[in-house]
C-alpha cells in the first residue's frame, strides 16, 4: 500500500507540473523553517544531565560484572550493558569539570 500511495503522489506531482513543485518546495521549506524553530534557545542539558548517573556501591558493581561474565557471549544483554557503559561514559566525560 506504502508503494501505491508513493507513485500516487508521484503522478499527481507529474499531472499538476510546476503546481506540483511549488507544492513540494513549500512543502520542503515550511519542514525546514519547523526543524529550525525547534534548534533555537539554549540547547546544553549538561546541568540537568549531570545529575542522571547513579552511583553504585562497589560489592553491587562485582556483583552485576559477576552475573554479565556468566551469560552467554552471544546473550543480548552483554550488548545492552556495554551501550549502558559507555553513555555512562559519556555523561561523565561531558559533565568533568
Amino acid at each position: 500500500m506504502h508503494g501505491a500511495m508513493r507513485s500516487f503522489s508521484l503522478d499527481a506531482l507529474r499531472r499538476n507540473g510546476k503546481k506540483g513543485q511549488m507544492m513540494r518546495r513549500a512543502s520542503i521549506v515550511a519542514t525546514v523553517a519547523l526543524l529550525t524553530g525547534c534548534a533555537t534557545g539554549g540547547s546544553d542539558i549538561r546541568p540537568a544531565m549531570c545529575g542522571w548517573l547513579v552511583s553504585y556501591a562497589p560489592a553491587f558493581q562485582k556483583r552485576a560484572a559477576e552475573e554479565l561474565d556468566a551469560l552467554p557471549a552471544s546473550a543480548a544483554l552483554r550488548v545492552l550493558v556495554e551501550d549502558y557503559g559507555e553513555l555512562r561514559a559519556r555523561i561523565r566525560a561531558a559533565c568533568a569539570p
